[in-house]
């Protein structure tokens, strides 16, 4: 995947703004004439040389629409595979254009521990993209994870995968029970990133823990004994997120730029004036208003 080229902000962080799901597989990806026949025999070239690698749907943001109180996604489906095939360097979005490729929307949480610390995962190089790099938990809401499947139109259950699907991927990187995490009506979007290399979305999302950092190591120091995906856990300051902002590495390790993105949210957060809002409220209007 084209991780390079750094990132930018797509939405960025206000603290009023409210979400709306648009989701039609009309947003889904239009197929290429040239590059789609090779789909398969790059997958398969990929799971030989990685056998881990897994195919599975995921969300589709076509496009970002604003009115002057929210903004929309508008979402279709994609999958891992077809992300994989179209995403590869170099210039994949010079190359294929927009509307070829998967861009699959990923999530990024940041955590904030009950100490006011932070934690970062370093991502083996076994995984399909971002090998070695920095990162908060994250990966992607899976529409599979919905049951029966999203339909077209179903705008506040596509909504609410998002949200818990962020809520899963932070239990399930740091190995945290459920009692560990408030529920999402408690998270918070800060905005998306775009990775400018390949035009990946990420949204990104802030949760709080009751625990604090060391509690949270040891968990994870305990529950990773595979390192299917990351092999080292960093606590940090959250004051340390400004510096992440300005691209500072940990443990030689350079942060993917979605990483350094939702640093950059993070901060846009913590420096508005009069941010009154509660996460519990803006994800409620969220549902009831798709």
């Amino acid at each position: 995947m084209d991780g390079s080229g750094g990132h930018h902000l797509a939405l960025p962080y206000h603290p009023t703004r409210r979400l709306h799901v648009l989701f039609s597989r009309a947003n889904d990806r239009q197929p290429h004439p040239e590059h789609d026949p090779p789909l398969d025999q790059i997958w398969d070239r990929l799971t030989q040389s990685n056998p881990t690698l897994f195919n599975a749907r995921k969300f589709r943001l076509h496009a970002l629409s604003h009115a002057p109180t929210y903004s929309n996604l508008h979402l279709g489906l994609t999958d891992y595979k077809t992300f994989q095939a179209t995403h590869m360097p170099p210039h994949p979005v010079a190359r294929l254009g927009r509307q070829h490729m998967a861009l699959p929307l990923g999530n990024v949480i940041v955590v904030a521990t009950r100490d006011e610390s932070t934690l970062l995962l370093v991502r083996n190089r076994a995984v399909g993209e971002g090998k070695g790099a920095l990162v908060f938990p994250g990966g992607h809401p899976e529409p599979d994870a919905m049951h029966p499947p999203p339909r077209e139109g179903e705008n506040a259950r596509v909504l609410d995968e998002l949200f818990q699907g962020a809520r899963r991927e932070v239990l399930e990187e740091l190995f945290l029970d459920d009692q560990h995490l408030p529920s999402v009506q408690e998270m918070r979007v800060l905005g998306i990133v775009e990775r400018k290399g390949d035009a990946k979305p990420s949204m990104v999302f802030f949760a709080r823990t009751a625990l604090t950092a060391g509690e949270v190591c040891a968990t994870y120091q305990r529950g990773n004994v595979r390192q299917e995906e990351t092999n080292a856990i960093i606590a940090k300051p959250l004051a340390f997120l400004r510096e992440l902002a300005a691209g500072a590495r940990l443990h030689g390790a350079d942060p993917m730029p979605e990483t350094v993105g939702a640093a950059q949210l993070w901060a846009q957060m913590r420096d508005w004036p009069s941010d009154t809002t509660q996460p519990a409220q803006q994800h409620a209007t969220n549902a009831a208003c798709c």
